[in-house]
């Protein structure tokens, strides 16, 4: 396990329904019950299609076995294996069939993976200021000194982060000079950030085409996603959309601008169901949306796209998976949190090659406020550990149950 990064203080957990939290997390006040601005009344609400519902586990084949027969041996396995993973008031987190915490975390808000690998985390000091984004080599070098700081005395809260390539970093900050802001990554060390425009209510960026946009949250029906210009200006590409607030923005490999949206709220400001996320073309039209009732969770904070193209959206209680395969988007729980601790996952990140059941590469870095000790790592079991164990017995003992069967 790697040490904290503790170079600049965090935000403490107990602060998660302070003013200056409410302000920063106003794109997600359907999920942590802040209460919006006045003027951020939701409109009757927008009609979506739902998904399919969530899909339901693989039980592994019934068996009788003898006491002492081989089978019995498979069976004490599978038993060992379950103890391990067994949930436990420790696992604030308990991930989908096929996937493991790596035991990995960190201090941080916002987090975003370079193609070569390397990690950029956002870290607030709502306080003092010096808010900052560290840049490290990988994710195993996150404890140890980053190759890159960029800081400034104005910045308060890091709201999203996203790489134009391997050479440059562009973030947002939402607190103590909301804009848009990029750094080149040459020599190691600190990096001065430079301002790409101003923008109120900055929610998070994401980059298309070599291009930057940054979602607006302003509440239902007040959203805007805008395109940032060369000159430091902005122009509003998608205007007055939602019916809660938004939030996380990814483009897809189509071109396309997936954002998060909490859904209505009520007069608290927290969401009444399942967020959404809304669905822009290249050239701004609005697709259909997705209904995120499938995943279990409410609201909707932030997205991340795998590397199969499978959406992962932050939603309250749970993390949510939609597979855009096919015709309609496929949506399931993608693991829950425990709910006595009041979850609030925000930002993620993902990075690989595969992201499957027992199969892939890929990580997924979550962030937010849970019983989890921080930013922590899921990814799929390496050979060997208790989960692929479990899987592989499986698949033994259905194999041994169908040669019965055939006799």
């Amino acid at each position: 396990m790697s040490a904290p990064d503790r170079s600049v203080v965090p935000v403490q957990p107990e602060a998660r329904t302070g003013p200056a939290l409410r302000f920063k997390l106003g794109r997600a006040w359907g999920c942590c019950g802040g209460h919006p601005p006045a003027a951020a009344q939701p409109p009757p609400a927008e009609t979506t299609t739902p998904n399919a519902p969530g899909q339901s586990e693989r039980a592994l084949p019934e068996a009788s076995p003898g006491i002492g027969t081989p089978q019995s041996a498979l069976i004490a396995l599978v038993v060992a294996a379950l103890s391990l993973l067994a949930p436990s008031a420790a696992r604030a987190y308990n991930p989908p069939a096929g996937y493991q915490k790596t035991g990995q975390t960190f201090f941080g808000s916002a987090v975003a993976f370079a193609p070569d690998g390397k990690v950029a985390v956002g870290t607030d000091n709502y306080g003092a200021g010096g808010a900052q984004v560290a840049v490290y080599s990988s994710l195993a070098a996150i404890g140890g000194s980053p190759a890159y700081t960029i800081t400034a005395p104005s910045f308060k809260a890091i709201a999203g982060i996203e790489f134009n390539g391997a050479g440059e970093v562009v973030f947002a900050e939402n607190f103590g000079a909301p804009g848009v802001y990029k750094a080149t990554l040459a020599a190691p060390g600190a990096v001065a950030p430079q301002a790409l425009a101003a923008v109120p209510g900055v929610a998070d960026v994401t980059i298309n085409a070599g291009v930057v946009y940054a979602t607006v949250s302003g509440g239902a029906g007040l959203n805007k996603l805008v395109r940032v210009e060369p000159n430091q200006t902005t122009t509003v590409v998608v205007n007055n959309f939602g019916t809660g607030y938004a939030g996380g923005v990814v483009t897809d490999a189509a071109g396309n601008f997936l954002v998060t949206d909490t859904g209505p709220t009520n007069v608290s400001g927290a969401a009444t169901g399942a967020g959404l996320i809304r669905v822009y073309s290249s050239a701004f039209a609005a697709l259909a949306p997705v209904s995120l009732t499938g995943g279990g969770g409410t609201g909707a904070f932030d997205v991340a796209l795998d590397s199969e193209g499978h959406a992962i959206v932050s939603t309250g209680g749970s993390l949510t998976h939609v597979d855009f395969a096919g015709g309609t988007p496929t949506v399931t729980n993608f693991g829950t949190f425990d709910p006595g601790s009041f979850p609030f996952p925000t930002s993620l990140a993902y990075y690989g090659t595969r992201f499957e059941p027992f199969d892939g590469n890929g990580v997924l870095v979550v962030s937010g406020f849970t019983d989890e000790p921080g930013i922590f790592v899921v990814q799929t079991p390496e050979p060997g550990s208790a989960v692929a164990l479990l899987a592989v017995t499986g698949v033994v003992l259905t194999r041994r149950s169908r040669r019965k069967e055939a006799r």
